[in-house]
């Protein structure tokens, strides 16, 4: 007699991260062309949430799907510039004096960090059974996946909490 054993697992972890001196790329002009300088934001957080589960269907099928939430700002970032672009898209400007002539000093406090989604997620469906002539097949879909790049460099200080859950059930 056949037995099926289904088998699932489910996972979920919180964490903070706590950042001084972020770097970050900027772009800027350089000797009349546009390049790319490393800069530092003095403070950065990111609170998130990661939600996986994975669930075998039976002895050939398995649906596996995560799920990322990410809430990643500037806690300290100001820049002096010469632009007119920067506080026109950042959307302010405190005019400070540097190098004998007034500047503006745009503060990016409160924004997102650059290439952090809100939301992220991944699902996949795979297929793993018999080919003919006693060769397994492995096939799998995976529906659009998102990735976070975070690109963070220094951490202060981390915290990690994190919860796992597996269930099987049998059926004779």
């Amino acid at each position: 007699q056949h037995r099926r054993v289904r088998y699932g697992r489910a996972h979920g972890a919180y964490f903070f991260q706590d950042f001084t001196d972020k770097q970050i790329s900027i772009q800027r002009v350089i000797r009349g062309q546009l390049g790319t300088v490393i800069s530092n934001a003095s403070g950065a957080e990111v609170h998130g949430l990661e939600l996986d589960v994975n669930w075998l269907i039976n002895d050939n099928w398995r649906l596996s799907g995560g799920y990322t939430w990410l809430n990643a700002e500037y806690t300290d970032y100001k820049v002096i510039t010469t632009s007119s672009a920067d506080p026109a898209r950042i959307g302010n400007c405190n005019l400070v004096e540097a190098g004998g002539r007034m500047v503006c000093e745009v503060d990016r406090t409160g924004f997102d960090l650059e290439r952090t989604p809100d939301h992220a997620w991944q699902f996949t469906l795979s297929y793993q059974g018999p080919a003919g002539m006693g060769r397994l097949r492995d096939v799998q879909r995976e529906l659009p996946e998102r990735t976070v790049h975070r690109g963070l460099q220094q951490e202060d200080s981390q915290v990690i909490l994190a919860r796992q859950s597996e269930f099987r059930t049998g059926h004779g």
